[in-house]
């Protein structure tokens, strides 16, 4: 009953999938999936809501940047990404699970509650910003400076992701667990807490707020 009403279209160069709400109504999912298979030749960007998800299967190549939007209940998965910039910015209990990535820069932005989980990363630069009780789970490593700011009783754990430096503030109840090899300078504040692990040999922080795994 759901397929006569599935839109699938071209816009813009886009490949637009949903619903035509004008003839269904507001219809409840729960029940009746509707699975979508796509190929192209390459995919830049994804975006899914309410409760939708996609699965990437296969390995995911990416000359330019990959970005990833996410929303309301809604789930993306990939298990293996290389691209030279991959950016998430994810929102209301919607989560991304990626087994492999190796790109040049990794962008992490989740509020309301949305989590990201990232197996093995390789990248040379990475900035994290979770707030509103989001979560981020990072494992692999950081050439470069790893930037992290958090807020509102958000969590990133990123203790097994190693950056050669780290640059962190976190508030409002916030938790971070970071690596650090060589420098860290982070700021946490209003209840929040910051451990690291690694044997940097520049501290600039706080003792009191900011201390060794």
């Amino acid at each position: 009953k759901i397929l006569p009403y599935l839109v699938v279209k071209n816009s813009g160069g886009e490949l637009v999938l949903g619903l035509d709400f004008e003839k269904t109504g507001r219809v409840t999912m729960t029940g009746n999936p509707v699975t979508v298979y796509v190929s192209a030749p390459e995919i830049n960007r994804m975006s899914v809501s309410s409760g939708a998800s996609i699965k990437v299967d296969k390995d995911l190549r990416v000359d330019d940047d990959l970005l990833m939007e996410a929303s309301s209940g809604a789930m993306i998965s990939i298990e293996d990404v290389r691209a030279s910039g991959f950016s998430m910015d994810l929102s209301s209990g919607s989560s991304v699970k990626v087994g492999n990535a190796s790109v040049r820069s990794l962008i992490i932005s989740t509020s309301s509650g949305s989590m990201v989980n990232l197996d093995n990363v390789s990248c040379t630069s990475s900035n994290v910003s979770s707030s509103s009780g989001s979560s981020v789970s990072l494992r692999g490593k950081c050439g470069g400076v790893a930037h992290y700011d958090i807020s509102s009783a958000s969590s990133v754990k990123a203790a097994d992701f190693v950056a050669s430096d780290v640059n962190a503030q976190a508030s409002s109840g916030s938790s971070l667990k970071c690596h650090a090899a060589k420098s860290i300078t982070a700021e946490a504040s209003s209840g929040a807490k910051i451990r690291y692990k690694g044997r940097p040999a520049d501290v600039n922080a706080d003792k009191s707020d900011v201390k060794r795994l």
